[in-house]
């Protein structure tokens, strides 16, 4: 009986946090979602904000604005974010250095290279640069 009053006040516990979480997520688009829309800026994930607070983010757009026009990147194509998502910020910062190298008459082809972080983007990143026959030294990560 003790196990299961444990694994109850566990659960209880996270759908706490998970509530509180939320709150936060709904307060916090309160005063963002005025500067939010097709045009404008859009949030999107990144370290400690997943799928799940992107979608209490994007509820309580939805219920302030009344309609859904704008952009929220993320993995769920029906927030109209893209299933390229994380290869598309991956590449695309080699890309950005490419051309920046560039202007300075210079190209990856042979720079060692460090990349901070390990997740999906990192990796991508790292993809990238190999194939422009750069030479990643390392790739960081940090454990949350």
């Amino acid at each position: 009986m003790l196990c299961h009053y444990i694994n109850l006040e566990v659960l209880l516990e996270g759908a706490i946090l998970i509530q509180r979480v939320m709150r936060f997520c709904q307060s916090f688009m309160d005063e963002l979602y005025r500067y939010l829309g097709p045009d404008q800026d859009f949030p999107a994930e990144d370290v400690g904000v997943g799928p799940r607070e992107m979608g209490f983010l994007f509820g309580q757009y939805r219920r302030l604005s009344g309609h859904f026009q704008g952009n929220f990147t993320g993995p769920k194509i029906f927030w109209s974010g893209s299933s390229f998502r994380t290869e598309a910020t991956g590449y695309g910062l080699v890309f950005f250095a490419r051309v920046v190298l560039a202007d300075m008459n210079k190209e990856l082809k042979g720079l060692r290279c460090a990349i901070s972080g390990s997740g999906k983007i990192a990796m991508h990143v790292l993809e990238k640069l190999l194939s422009c026959e750069a030479i990643p030294v390392t790739v960081s990560g940090m454990q949350i």
